[in-house]
């Protein structure tokens, strides 16, 4: 069977860290995956397949059940995946609102927070919050711009109160200590610049 590769494996792939994808003479892989593989730095390793009726254990040194479990782990982590997205050799990535998953973050399961933007991919990253019923410290570590896309969010810098709105938009410069507070239900597109694309 025919095994085909578009830009969504090879994104997958990516984010696991894998520096190469394994090929055979079954694989049909799209132009754009090429060119996406190609961008992140991918190695394309073709292994022989030269009699695709050949059994798993004749043309593998795996046995069938560590394959299957292999296959069953893969489908499991793609069906987890975070989001669906679009992507363009340019970098341009377009990431579907509406698929977005957000998981607790671990100390506070008022926070929701996912990445949708990586580092890797750019000189920012870019993360979506659902804040609940909730207030919080934060230094930030880099230039943060904050902006609200749902609800009211107070915020206390040195003892000075502010609140922003939806559809305001906050700028946090490095190091600043910040108190956040949320009564009812927020949403928040944070995008923070990497020190390295500075330079």
């Amino acid at each position: 069977m025919k095994k085909l590769i578009s830009l969504k494996e090879v994104e997958s792939y990516h984010e696991e860290g894998a520096t190469a994808i394994f090929v055979d003479s079954q694989t049909i892989i799209t132009p754009a995956a090429k060119d996406l593989a190609e961008e992140y730095q991918m190695e394309w390793v073709e292994r022989t397949c030269s009699n695709p009726a050949q059994t798993l254990a004749e043309t593998d040194p795996f046995s069938k059940e560590a394959l299957i479990a292999l296959l069953k782990q893969f489908l499991a982590e793609t069906g987890n995946q975070p989001y669906e997205a679009s992507y363009h050799k340019s970098g341009l990535k377009i990431v579907k609102g509406a698929t977005v998953k957000l998981p607790p973050v671990a100390d506070n399961p008022c926070i929701k927070s996912q990445e949708i933007v990586h580092a890797k991919e750019c000189g920012l990253t870019a993360n979506l919050l659902s804040l609940e019923d909730t207030c919080y410290k934060e230094t930030s570590g880099q230039e943060s711009v904050n902006y609200i896309l749902t609800g009211t969010v107070d915020l206390t810098i040195a003892g000075e109160r502010f609140v922003a709105h939806q559809g305001d938009t906050v700028f946090i410069p490095k190091g600043t200590k910040t108190d956040w507070l949320v009564k009812g239900s927020a949403s928040v597109l944070s995008t923070k610049l990497k020190e390295a694309s500075r330079k």
